[in-house]
């Protein structure tokens, strides 16, 4: 609705009122009175009960899995939905309330959970700072080199930066949950963690942020066996607000040291009551799999 628009409804809303005022009726209670029931109306205005703020309906809308042709009213009491009902055209308008949204027969459907992103690459092909950082042959080598290089220029702003952009726009096309990895090791130390716990604290009223301490790197392979990303990740996983460990079992040298990934992988999320996440999607061998 235009700004226009809405003050001419406001000023008609506004005239109505005190014409029926004027003749000893409140419109704001009656229409509660049909939107609440005789019993529950809403209270005088300047007096209002926590109740009546934490009420609020959708109306005429669409529903998933319901018939195209029907519209549903669905009401909400503290922040759970307490009814779902079907839209009655002959029921007076009550659109003008300020707790009622009207559906005007649009789709409500359950927002969007964005499961994997990584919150600390992202943006990095068109951002200035890695513009000299471009893909040439498109193999998976290539990705970890190009990223190892990017990894070495991050800095607190940056991270801020990127991920902040990369929530707001998940927010805008509908993303209100995600699962956000950022990686833990010898290179950027916990940089990115400090940074994604500081984008979920900002965001907690608009997305859930859940953050997933990642080792891109290997565990038990490179010249020293893993142990400064090891030593690093069960740090990093004893820290508030983590509730994801993840790894990745196909970077490491052998067959033997990513079986020894993945076990030590479950136990880290045993051991500190996080969810585990592993990423399995570049190891391709049907030998392995059996």
């Amino acid at each position: 609705m235009s700004i226009e628009i809405s003050i001419k409804h406001h000023q008609s809303k506004t005239m109505a009122g005190n014409y029926l005022a004027s003749h000893g009726i409140d419109l704001d209670a009656e229409m509660s009175k049909i939107q609440f029931g005789t019993d529950n109306a809403r209270p005088a205005a300047g007096n209002p009960s926590s109740a009546d703020r934490s009420i609020s309906k959708t109306i005429g809308v669409r529903l998933p899995r319901k018939p195209t042709s029907t519209l549903w009213d669905v009401s909400i009491a503290d922040g759970r939905i307490s009814s779902v009902e079907p839209h009655n055209k002959i029921t007076p308008n009550i659109a003008h309330l300020s707790n009622v949204l009207e559906g005007s027969g649009r789709l409500l459907a359950p927002s969007l959970c964005h499961a994997h992103i990584h919150l600390d690459k992202c943006f990095l092909l068109q951002d200035p700072k890695y513009s000299d950082l471009q893909i040439i042959n498109g193999d998976f080598e290539e990705a970890m080199s190009l990223t190892s290089k990017a990894k070495a220029r991050f800095e607190e702003d940056d991270l801020l930066r990127r991920g902040r952009q990369l929530i707001t726009e998940s927010i805008e096309f509908g993303v209100t949950c995600m699962r956000a990895f950022v990686e833990v090791d010898g290179d950027v130390g916990m940089k990115c963690l400090d940074a994604g716990l500081t984008l979920k604290d900002e965001f907690k009223h608009r997305c859930d942020v859940q953050i997933c301490a990642f080792a891109q790197l290997p565990l038990f392979s490179g010249p020293d066996g893993g142990e400064e990303v090891r030593k690093l990740m069960t740090d990093a996983a004893k820290r508030e607000g983590i509730e994801v460990v993840g790894s990745t079992p196909y970077v490491e040298s052998d067959e033997e040291k990513s079986k020894r990934n993945v076990q030590w992988a479950i136990d880290l999320a045993l051991d500190n009551g996080t969810m585990l996440d592993l990423h399995l999607d570049y190891h391709l061998d049907e030998r392995s799999n059996r």
